[in-house]
């Protein structure tokens, strides 16, 4: 998953118990700074994250593998990352207030 792209995939199914339908779409950022906004906690597991524009809340993570390209992320709240790997790339910042654990198994 890429925060701050404009691709997008959608599960029709969400919600319905039913096995997932994801769609592809695009999606514009919204506001006069043409950037996106990221507000709430992230579960992952064997997956990717690349953070690209601003992003505010948590993240749960196991065999993943988290890329921070932003000046713009802000961990809040309880993060664990588990057998996880985390990159702030060259001008990424990551503001970190909260529990943190990285645990390695």
């Amino acid at each position: 998953m890429v925060l701050g792209s404009d691709s997008l995939y959608l599960d029709m199914k969400d919600g319905t118990g039913s096995s997932s339908a994801p769609v592809k779409g695009t999606s514009a950022a919204g506001g006069a700074s043409g950037t996106s906004t990221f507000r709430g906690n992230v579960n992952m597991r064997h997956s990717s994250l690349t953070v690209r524009d601003h992003f505010t809340g948590s993240i749960t993570a196991s065999d993943s593998r988290i890329v921070v390209n932003s000046e713009n992320v802000r961990l809040e709240g309880d993060s664990r990352l588990t057998s996880s790997a985390l990159t702030v790339s060259d001008g990424g910042r990551l503001h970190v207030k909260g529990d943190w654990r990285q645990m390695v198994v």
